[in-house]
């Protein structure tokens, strides 16, 4: 994670010393300067959970004056995602569903949902119900959008396979009407 802050402030008495610390103890920017403005950046490691950090400025003048701010800086883990189904092989007219489980972020998710050339739009469903209407082999995968960082993360690619569904087609039996001992023919068909 990189942050970049920026401060400007007004003096009339330079070069200033500007120093901007972490409540973590961490000097992040030290300088002489002349300029009343500027910006530095910070790449801060993962944390395992939510994380809030402090930062402060502190600018002192030629003459030993000194003024300090703060500000505040809310870091998540990185994000994760993997998808499932429930089936990875389905009669065409079924639904399956799928699965998505996440790690890291805030906690507050959406997810898009690609089906084939099928997209679902953000949506917070999960899982994810669809009915497939045509027999073929469809790849699947989803992102998540943290809604609170706006990070996104693309899930692992699984495959559906959609096989033509079982139907039959006739059955019947000539003659319907018989007397006892008489034999009676059955005949069938099914497709799938």
């Amino acid at each position: 994670h990189t942050f970049q802050y920026a401060w400007n402030f007004r003096v009339d008495l330079t070069p200033c010393i500007v120093a901007v610390t972490s409540s973590q103890g961490h000097t992040l920017y030290s300088s002489s300067t002349s300029s009343t403005s500027g910006s530095a950046q910070y790449t801060y490691p993962a944390p395992s959970s939510k994380e809030t950090i402090t930062f402060y400025i502190t600018v002192k003048s030629s003459d030993g004056q000194s003024a300090s701010a703060q500000t505040s800086v809310t870091i998540y883990p990185a994000l994760s995602a993997t998808i499932s189904a429930s089936q990875t092989t389905i009669p065409a007219g079924s639904q399956d569903a799928f699965t998505v489980s996440v790690s890291g972020g805030s906690g507050s998710y959406e997810y898009d949902y690609y089906i084939g050339s099928y997209s679902s739009g953000w949506t917070t469903s999960n899982p994810y119900g669809y009915t497939f209407n045509n027999p073929g082999t469809y790849n699947v995968y989803a992102v998540v959008k943290d809604t609170v960082t706006g990070q996104t993360v693309q899930t692992n690619t699984i495959t559906v396979t959609v096989v033509a569904k079982l139907v039959i087609n006739s059955f019947t039996a000539s003659p319907s009407t018989v007397t006892q001992g008489q034999s009676v023919t059955f005949s069938w068909s099914f497709s799938g």
